[in-house]
């Protein structure tokens, strides 16, 4: 491995200050006064001449409008973009949102629309399901979808009752209810990653002969959606269900909330907002960026007694550049040291640098993942990741499209000594290598080759597929099929017709038959080393898909598999779907060897209580994952 020397960029420039910012008074009556709502004005560190280091258009180097910082726990938006700007605090809006879909037709006259009537009169919304039963078992639930008129976070529904709903016919009110979001430029049908915000069970709505209001869903979205889905899983009872309006409350972002008040002096200023929960500050270990010439969001600090914060630089940044010849394109980054964390919960030292709590902890890495892989050039692209400033024997720098890695590890001759708010060079081309770990295999879907990515875990351990058997849209969180031991249709009713010796031959594998010669079965031994060998991780969410994640230790670290819950099939029924029932959830893995006794194999059970590898009767439709065949 060749050596690499460091090359610190300028350092941006000192602060620049402003006038003081007193809070404003109204006097009411007598002594008695009435605090206006604090507007913070805020400077970034960097002068332009140097900001020029990283360009004009960073958010490093400038706010952008709605941007957001913590202060005491607070949430506060920038007002304007650049150096310098004003930020205030949030305030409610409450609108009908605007009407996309409905998963139920309503009644003649009683559609969706019915419910963002702009006037808010005569609405109604009633549907009905034709087989109320058969409608439950098949998840076919009461779902309405709307658009809101920006990416927004969802505080609150606010729901009104039918005019029969209060009288005669409560059994059509809401009882649970689930809230979804979901963000995207296409259209929502092809979503398939609804993100779960919140669940609401055996709600008692109100019944008010007056105004017909039935309540109020505290949903509290932490993030910003574009597109919010409304699940209706139970009524009261009966096979129709209504509402006659319903208003959505937003966070705006156009102020005038109170969030603080000078009483709450001094105030602890963090940007990004998300650095702070109102207890502990943290760097985050996985970041999620939109990339645009490098750009990315600088963690910064201020602290101050008025409603001036003048804010600092808290790490140093790296600054790397990648070019085509290495790899074409560039989905996630990730740096790690082999003596010092590079996230974690953090302090701030009177030199205004983040010092980690924990800073010998290797296993604190970041993780820097893009939203759309970022398509290098032969000139290379320039990314930027901020790290804490500390002394490193070497630094890691992994750089994956999301099925190669290639990574490469920086030393001198001295250690690397990474100073608060300065710049660091490296010229990732050529010192590299690639991994061992991760690729593709060939497999046969839909009549078509398609590669198929694999990760191996431990030593010697085998390449699993990244998803399972049966999956169309190559996601690691879709189910797949659901088949009998050595069955090769998907909810298939009758039993394997395979039932004598040991171990599957190739006629029966699922595998083999359903994607080719490259792929296989796992064996038991292989499924019970994802628990020997691998840190495991239950309740792990993708989308709405729940499951357990396995990531390798040692060189394997950078490394995991996950299994998504599927529930299991008996006969043509699926059972203990998570999207079903969140309590009652489970996974089941086939492996390729039989369980001492007829009518039962090997598998791996993964539920809320435990994972184990256990005998389960061949008749049931379980998932597979398949692994490389060597």
């Amino acid at each position: 491995m060749k050596k690499y020397i460091f090359m610190a960029a300028a350092a941006m420039a000192a602060l620049s200050s402003c006038s003081e910012n007193e809070m404003i008074e109204n006097v009411i009556s007598g002594n008695e006064t009435a605090k206006q709502p604090l507007v913070f004005t805020a400077t970034m560190e960097g002068a332009p001449q140097t900001r020029a280091t990283f360009d004009n258009m960073f958010k490093c180097a400038a706010w952008e409008v709605n941007d957001q910082i913590s202060i005491n726990g607070n949430t506060f938006f920038a007002g304007t973009a650049g150096t310098s700007t004003t930020f205030t605090a949030p305030s409610s809006q409450e609108v009908r949102p605007e009407y996309v879909h409905s998963y139920s037709d309503g009644f003649d006259g009683e559609s969706p629309e019915m419910l963002v009537d702009e006037e808010g009169t005569d609405t109604k919304w009633c549907a009905c399901a034709n087989d109320y039963y058969y409608h439950k078992n098949t998840n076919d639930t009461w779902d309405i979808v709307v658009k809101t008129a920006a990416p927004s976070k969802l505080q609150a529904i606010k729901l009104w009752n039918g005019n029969d709903t209060w009288n005669d016919l409560q059994d059509r009110r809401w009882k649970n209810v689930k809230v979804w979001g979901w963000t995207s430029s296409t259209w929502y049908e092809d979503a398939s990653d609804w993100e779960e915000i919140k669940t609401f069970q055996n709600l008692d709505l109100a019944c008010d002969p007056e105004d017909l209001f039935a309540g109020t869903l505290e949903v509290n979205a932490t993030k910003e959606y574009e597109y919010y889905k409304v699940e209706i899983l139970d009524n009261e009872g009966g096979d129709i269900i209504q509402m006659s309006d319903m208003k959505f409350v937003y966070e705006s972002n156009s102020g005038g909330g109170q969030a603080l008040s000078m009483d709450d002096a001094p105030f602890h200023a963090y940007f990004p907002a998300s650095l702070y929960d109102g207890t502990t500050a943290t760097l985050p270990d996985n970041i999620t960026e939109d990339w645009a010439d490098g750009r990315f969001n600088m963690p910064m600090y201020a602290e101050s007694a008025t409603t001036d914060l003048q804010f600092k630089n808290l790490c140093g940044v790296l600054k790397i550049t990648v070019k085509s010849d290495d790899i074409a394109n560039v989905r996630s980054i990730k740096v790690s040291s082999s003596n010092h964390a590079t996230s974690g919960a953090f302090t701030i030292n009177a030199e205004g640098a983040a010092v980690l709590y924990n800073p010998t902890d290797a296993s604190k890495t970041v993780n820097v993942t893009y939203t759309t892989p970022v398509e290098t050039s032969a000139e290379g692209k320039v990314f930027y990741v901020a790290i804490p400033a500390q002394t490193y024997q070497d630094l890691k720098i992994m750089i994956s499209d999301g099925v190669n890695d290639k990574f490469m590890v920086t030393k001198s001759g001295t250690d690397i000594v990474v100073e608060r708010n300065k710049i660091y060079s490296i010229d990732f081309g050529g010192n590299y290598e690639a991994t061992l770990y991760r690729g593709t295999k060939s497999a046969t879907i839909g009549g078509g080759d398609v590669d198929v990515p694999w990760v191996q875990l431990w030593a010697d351990g085998p390449k699993f597929a990244a998803y399972n058997v049966g999956v169309t849209d190559a996601n690691p969180a879709s189910y797949g099929g659901y088949y009998t031991w050595g069955g090769t249709i998907d909810k298939d009713p009758a039993r394997s017709y395979y039932r004598d010796g040991n171990t599957l031959p190739e006629e029966y594998d699922t595998a083999t038959q359903l994607w080719g010669s490259n792929w296989r079965m796992p064996s038991k031994d292989e499924l019970q080393g994802l628990l020997d060998n691998c840190d495991v991780e239950k309740a792990v969410k993708i989308g709405s898909h729940i499951g357990t994640r396995f990531t390798g230790k040692g060189a394997y670290s950078d490394y995991s598999l996950f299994l998504p819950a599927a529930g299991y099939g008996q006969g043509s029924y699926i059972l203990d779907d998570y999207t079903n029932d969140q309590d009652n959830w489970d996974g089941h893995y086939w492996s390729n060897f039989m369980e001492d006794g007829w009518y039962s194999s090997w598998s791996l059970i993964q539920s809320k209580e435990t994972i184990v590898i256990a005998g389960l009767g061949q008749d049931l439709g379980l998932s597979v994952r398949a692994v490389v065949k060597e």
